[in-house]
């Protein structure tokens, strides 16, 4: 049974975070382990520990008194995560652009084609997202950089929340559609400075639209 643990506290933790992303759990509210237990059809132990793993991505946060609580969007936690992001993420990029193959030329030219298919189907922004992922860790991997590339998932999972804001819009969906492509063109050509340029401007553009949105939000 121990040995199932992670198991089940990784399926626990991805079930919240998804609710949280999603907006079905919001900001501020309440996370009864007693409840979620018996809701989820496990004991304590892995909702209390998938808490845990969640307050470290910033889904969550856990106060002495008052227990689990979802986590407001905030200003400053966008600006300190899509800050970090940028950092690690374009280290990656130089890293994986260094190594990438033609193999990994064509596992990123699925990954577009398959955020340019649900961009045309009106796609849940949550499932738009983890397709937008698909395509920054896709040209990442080459990289090697595991336990990089371990924070960096962990980092996108605490901006999910935001990002969906972002790519909300149908403009905002066609714009990420024509920044794969140009950026995805440097990459299979191996442009490295404008690869990283293109790269870069694109995070920073992403961090933007996201702190208006959240100013628009009211939060803090």
């Amino acid at each position: 049974m121990t040995l199932l643990r992670p198991t089940v506290t990784r399926m626990v933790a991805e079930n919240i975070a998804r609710r949280i992303i999603s907006g079905e759990l919001k900001g501020g509210e309440q996370l009864r382990q007693d409840a979620m237990a018996k809701e989820l059809g496990v004991s304590r132990v892995p909702v209390r520990e998938a808490l845990l793993q969640l307050e470290a991505e910033g889904l969550v946060t856990i106060h002495a008194h008052r227990g689990a609580v979802v986590s407001m969007l905030s200003r400053e936690h966008a600006e300190e995560v899509f800050d970090t992001r940028e950092v690690l993420e374009l280290l990656l990029l130089e890293k994986g652009i260094d190594q990438a193959t033609e193999a990994d030329d064509a596992r990123i030219a699925k990954a577009i084609d398959a955020y340019d298919r649900a961009v045309h189907v009106n796609p849940i922004p949550n499932e738009l997202s983890q397709l937008n992922w698909a395509i920054h860790i896709g040209m990442m991997e080459p990289s090697r950089r595991v336990r990089s590339l371990a924070l960096l998932k962990s980092l996108y999972s605490s901006l999910d929340r935001y990002v969906e804001l972002q790519i909300a819009p149908l403009e905002a969906q066609k714009k990420a559609v024509q920044d794969h492509h140009e950026i995805f063109g440097a990459y299979r050509v191996r442009d490295k400075e404008r690869f990283l340029e293109l790269s870069r401007t694109h995070i920073r553009n992403a961090a933007r639209d996201v702190l208006g949105h959240v100013g628009n939000l009211g939060a803090s």
